[in-house]
């Protein structure tokens, strides 16, 4: 699924992923840019990485 440029300074995002350990901190997946935008989204180990990716991208695709 392709990203969107920041809507803020048109540069591509990245994603980024922060894993926690099982029963203590969910796992963080994130898209950050250079000019500081980001976008996060916060699972508890029930769905697979690439599900995760999937949804964070969908959103940070339809902002306003």
């Amino acid at each position: 699924m392709e990203i969107k440029k920041c809507p803020f300074c048109g540069k591509e995002p990245e994603f980024h992923i922060s894993y926690g350990s099982f029963g203590y901190n969910p796992n963080v997946y994130y898209l950050k840019c250079e000019c500081g935008a980001r976008m996060t989204l916060t699972d508890n180990f029930s769905k697979l990485d690439k599900e995760c990716k999937d949804i964070l991208i969908k959103k940070w695709n339809s902002r306003k």
